[in-house]
């Protein structure tokens, strides 16, 4: 059956071209006019193009996929949705199909390590068969740089919403035109777990949130919460992936992943993206380690 919102999209792409006239013709106005009608239908139809384009490679089963490898009392599982995810991606950058389905690979295998296959980590006297138990009900621990590995036992994506560890206000003093607000955490929130007032500031101004008063709605709202990941990704990450999908990990994680730092939680990384490239019928190209 066809796609009827993708043939919509193709529709109002091809008669984009074709501006409304808002004052009489003839004018200077009116010709500037139906050049920003134009140029906004055409963004417009361009947008429902690429979030059809998206829609058909993130379909219900593949994003099912990912989200079922979560245990059942994950928070994430009724909070992370395809459709919250479409509604965030049509301001993402447009590109060639099998460009396309290699990031969002590289999208969906980070976000997975970042709100659940994580390592588990923890301090003895954890036991093994404690660590085993704690990675089926979805424990992550935070702070890779400050706990010592113990175990590496591999858990699930898509679980958490928020980082377990908040004690840490995550405030960098030295980013006056972000400063923290008092009383508010800007620990990792969302699919790539959005750390920072440096962050939270200028995605809530490029969304339209509040980012340093209310940091906490990119655990609250989903749609909010995909576009956060999507705004730190367009402006740390896009540029990135023609350089493969290592230099992804550098731009999420580099100092505590890359040059042999941490090869367990890079690997992990590259398993999923292999993966799900697997998945999306696509070549995962080369370098794929940092």
């Amino acid at each position: 059956m066809a796609n009827v919102p993708c043939l919509l999209a193709s529709w109002r792409k091809a008669t984009a071209a074709r501006p409304a006239t808002t004052v009489a013709p003839g004018t200077s106005r009116g010709r500037a006019t139906r050049v920003v009608v134009a140029a906004a239908a055409a963004a417009a139809a361009a947008a429902a193009e690429w979030t059809c384009h998206v829609s058909s490679v993130v379909t219900d089963s593949s994003f099912n996929g990912i989200q079922s490898q979560a245990a059942s009392g994950c928070q994430g599982t009724s909070f992370y949705s395809r459709s919250a995810f479409l509604s965030a991606v049509s301001a993402a950058a447009r590109t060639s199909q099998d460009d396309g389905k290699r990031e969002i690979a590289a999208f969906f295998a980070n976000a997975a390590h970042e709100t659940g296959r994580k390592f588990l980590i923890g301090e003895p006297p954890l036991t093994a068969a404690d660590a085993v138990g704690r990675s089926f009900n979805c424990i992550l621990m935070t702070n890779l740089e400050l706990i010592p590995i113990l175990l590496l036992i591999p858990t699930t994506g898509l679980c958490y919403i928020s980082e377990t560890d908040q004690s840490s206000d995550y405030c960098d003093s030295s980013s006056t035109q972000w400063p923290c607000v008092a009383g508010k955490k800007y620990y990792g929130r969302g699919p790539l777990q959005i750390s920072w007032n440096y962050n939270y500031g200028p995605a809530g101004q490029s969304i339209g949130f509040d980012g340093l008063g209310n940091p906490d709605i990119v655990a609250q709202d989903a749609v909010i919460s995909f576009k956060t990941a999507l705004w730190f990704w367009m402006n740390n990450v896009h540029q990135v992936v023609p350089q493969g999908f290592g230099a992804t990990i550098r731009a999420i994680n580099g100092a505590l992943e890359c040059n042999g730092n941490n090869q367990a939680e890079m690997n992990d990384r590259v398993s999923l993206y292999q993966q799900y490239c697997q998945k999306l019928g696509v070549n995962p190209g080369s370098n794929l380690t940092c």
